[in-house]
């Protein structure tokens, strides 16, 4: 479960509170754009108050160099650097942290397309498709090509998910994670009453589709490693008509097959207290904005 767009440290605590996996922050063109610096400073005040193995932090980026990526990742203390734009799986192979892979959602998106990105890619988010914008834009996501996604590969999630919504998501698309943005805010801000109702909302309905009583999953994610490994195996957990139910086992077993111990990159050396932000690129194809 992942909060993104978070700009303020309380909105980071509210959401680490309510029980989320994953607190996200964007580094490219958007009006929750975060400078570096604010970015580190919340990650790491909500580590420092919550434990640093409560949170998970993912940095999104569109199109941005690679070094760049790794240079703010390092900086930050980010866990994984999710990928908004066109990049290939030879970018993200290059790269030294763990990646989430975002797609928008389309007829033309298929599970061959996003396996190109096995072994370098550690899970994949689907959302909404826009014209001009990477992420963010509150419109819902075509449930239906997610869903076939979700058939055969971790899928995260995204696009125009609520409180009101996220029950009926997981159990049309069962994926393995969600993320929501817009959906949880009030006035352009993150609202911690409306956060913690789609996280318990959320976990009430992974629960049911796993048989289980809310509350008893545990998170589907432990803290990663910085080194990657091909996976070996795509075996979910099979519900009702062979569709897989993507449990927090399920999701578990994935995050450790995608994220060996061995035969990964390093992790970056440490960055220096400064970090020089460069002026704000716009995306390729004519994209002004992320998430």
């Amino acid at each position: 479960m992942k909060i993104c767009g978070l700009t303020e440290e309380g909105a980071a605590l509210a959401a680490v509170e309510a029980g989320a996996d994953f607190l996200g922050f964007v580094f490219a063109p958007s009006r929750r754009r975060l400078e570096p610096a604010s970015a580190r400073a919340i990650i790491a005040a909500v580590r420092e108050k919550s434990g640093p193995d409560r949170v998970r932090a993912v940095g999104v980026f569109v199109d941005e160099p690679a070094e760049r990526v790794d240079e703010v990742a390092a900086y930050c203390g980010l866990d994984y650097v999710q990928l908004n734009g066109d990049e290939d799986p030879a970018y993200v192979r290059r790269l030294a942290m763990p990646a989430i892979v975002a797609r928008a959602a389309s007829a033309s998106l298929t599970s061959e397309a996003l396996a190109a990105f096995a072994e370098a890619a550690a899970l994949y988010l689907v959302d909404a498709y826009s014209p001009t914008e990477r992420g963010g834009t509150g419109r819902r996501c075509d449930w239906a090509v997610a869903a076939n996604l979700a058939a055969t590969l971790p899928i995260v999630l995204a696009g125009g998910l609520t409180p009101e919504n996220v029950a009926a998501a997981i159990a049309a698309v069962r994926p393995c994670g969600v993320d929501v943005s817009s959906g949880v805010e009030t006035d352009g801000r993150k609202d911690p009453a409306k956060i913690a109702a789609f996280v318990r909302r959320a976990r009430e309905a992974e629960a049911q589709l796993a048989g289980l009583p809310a509350g008893n999953l545990p998170s589907p994610y432990g803290r990663p490693t910085r080194t990657r490994t091909a996976v070996q195996s795509r075996s979910p957990l099979q519900g009702g008509a062979g569709r897989p139910i993507w449990s927090a086992a399920a999701c578990r077993r994935f995050r450790q097959q995608l994220v060996g111990q061995g035969g990964g990159k390093p992790p970056p050396a440490k960055a220096q207290a400064s970090l020089r932000t460069p002026e704000p690129e716009t995306g390729t194809g004519g994209t002004t904005a992320c998430c």
